[in-house]
């Protein structure tokens, strides 16, 4: 069967990564048959660099390309390793994997050929391992990727990003960071951190750059906002990796991404921090320097929904018309998108955006429209520019919620236009002063619906009164218990407080304490100082006693 997942990956994306974990050194191997790109990078920071290939095929492919001061050989890893056992080098790179490293004949196991890898390099070198994920989450639409993987042929062989960086570590390789590659598996969109992929919420900054190259790619079965929820809340984001690059000795940005052919990166200080944006000049210059790690305004709206809290929705809405008319970062962005703007507090931020084109605020229109001839509103008025941007927003959210699939707090007789102007007016624009579409029905509840519709909607109402009585209740036994405890305390309390006192009133009356008390003023007789001391004191309290009341 052939390979189901090509592990050479011929790309922008790729090279800058290397680029920021390679470093100038005096020597190098390259392992396996490399892109011109990286072949570039290396001999740039390399004096001398030795390239192994397996075959005499992929040979006479380099020889023509290879300067005259690189180094070519054709063997097996083991067989070149043993020769160069005596010249470790101070950069080892297999990013195509270690399996184009055998003749085809050869089945040595991938650990085996992993220990022959690490023993080329120096002690304190760097070293770049690249491994093809065999049992990715999206293959679960495929049933040939699910019917065989090469690890079932070599158990050694990992199966994720965890067991590389362990399999590394065995090997006396400690792994600096594992870098997972998402998107078409050739040219990848971009990198993920494995420990920072495994750690990323749904609508975090590294769930909505996944997201976006994975639907790029075409690539999933399942839609790619659902899967990457359900991976990012799982801690399976890392799994969506159609490879991993392994590095021990460099440290690389957090996340990397394409635009057209730029590529961006984006990295944190520690979790919680601001991400800071940088990478390609022209295209880091429109995104903003430093994006809050938080999840989308998209996110949080959906969770509203989907637990269909109305209020904290509207609050959101609310939020988000006071940013737009208020917010410089908002006057910048050519496109409000809430799947890009990001909550930040009491306030929001603008986000990254992933677009590879402007997009222009005008909308389209239609060429052969005929003209309608309106009459004019005396109480309308001119639309204001965040108004507008507003109602692009909202319709943006409504068409992509609709098209989910998900199910909507609001009843169903409301389309989608309806909820646009619903959503309008929670973000503080007044009503009728965004005009609806032209190709949507009037902003209006249908006067006449079917009965079937309207008693759905009385049951829907029914049953929601009846859970929230249910909850009331239920609080209500909580709290009636709680108090009858509270009670039978303090009762208990009162009764112990009375019982102390008429035990100490007893004691008092009792022919016991009496003579104690005689006996205490008879010894105070055998002791004339003492007396004449304690007589002195309350004398002269009586007397500032009766000084204070003059």
């Amino acid at each position: 069967m052939a390979d189901p997942i090509p592990e050479t990956a011929d790309t922008a994306l790729v090279p800058t990564l290397l680029g920021d974990v390679i470093p100038r050194v005096e020597s190098a191997y390259v392992l396996g048959l490399p892109s011109p790109q990286i072949l570039d990078l290396v001999l740039e920071r390399s004096r001398s660099t030795t390239v192994l290939v397996a075959t005499d095929e992929e040979a006479s492919q380099l020889k023509d390309e290879l300067p005259d001061a690189v180094e070519l050989v054709t063997a097996g890893i083991a067989a070149f390793a043993q020769d160069r056992r005596s010249q470790p080098r101070e950069l080892v790179l297999a990013l195509g994997g270690l399996d184009g490293l055998l003749p085809p004949a050869d089945t040595m196991p991938w650990q085996q050929r992993l220990a022959h890898v690490t023993a080329l390099a120096q002690a304190g070198g760097t070293v770049i391992v690249g491994l093809g994920n065999d049992a990715p989450l999206m293959a679960l639409g495929h049933a040939e990727r699910i019917d065989w993987a090469r690890a079932d042929d070599d158990p050694t062989r990992p199966t994720s990003a965890a067991a590389l960086a362990q399999a590394l570590a065995a090997a006396g390789q400690p792994v600096t960071t594992v870098h997972g590659l998402y998107g078409d598996p050739v040219n990848p969109g971009a990198a993920v951190i494995d420990a920072l992929a495994t750690g990323s919420r749904d609508g975090s900054l590294p769930a909505q750059v996944v997201e976006h190259v994975i639907d790029q790619a075409g690539t999933a079965s399942i839609p790619a906002p659902d899967v990457v929820a359900v991976a990012a809340r799982s801690g399976q984001l890392s799994n969506l990796a159609t490879q991993w690059v392994a590095v021990s000795g460099g440290r690389g940005r957090s996340v990397y991404w394409t635009v057209d052919d730029a590529v961006v990166w984006a990295d944190q200080d520690g979790p919680g921090l601001d991400w800071v944006i940088g990478g390609d000049a022209d295209t880091a210059a429109a995104l903003p320097q430093r994006v809050p790690d938080t999840i989308t305004v998209e996110r949080t709206l959906l969770r509203h929904i989907a637990r269909a809290d109305l209020p904290a929705f509207r609050a959101v809405a609310r939020q988000l018309g006071d940013w737009v008319r208020s917010s410089a970062d908002a006057a910048e962005s050519s496109e409000i998108r809430l799947d890009e703007v990001r909550v930040a507090g009491a306030t929001l931020a603008r986000g990254i955006s992933l677009r590879h084109a402007p997009v222009t605020d005008a909308a389209p229109v239609a060429e052969d429209a005929p003209d309608v001839e309106r009459e004019p509103d005396p109480s309308a008025r001119q639309v204001s520019a965040s108004e507008a941007r507003l109602a692009q927003a909202w319709r943006r959210f409504a068409t992509r919620f609709a098209h989910s699939g998900r199910r909507s707090a609001w009843p169903a007789i409301f389309g989608e236009e309806d909820l646009v102007q619903l959503w309008l007016t929670m973000s503080g624009v007044a009503p009728g002063t965004v005009a609806p579409e032209a190709d949507a029905p009037a902003v209006a509840v249908p006067a006449v619906v079917d009965e079937a519709s309207r008693l759905d909607i009385l049951q829907d109402r029914v049953a929601a009164l009846t859970d929230t009585l249910a909850a009331r209740d239920e609080q209500l036994l909580i709290r009636e218990a709680r108090i009858r405890t509270l009670r039978q305390q303090a009762l208990g309390a009162a009764r112990n407080r009375d019982r102390a006192v008429k035990l100490a009133q007893d004691l008092r009356r009792s022919r016991t304490y009496r003579l104690a008390n005689q006996m205490r003023r008879a010894s105070l007789v055998a002791q004339p100082k003492t007396l004449v001391r304690g007589v002195a004191r309350k004398l002269d309290g009586k007397v500032r006693a009766l000084r204070r009341t003059r």
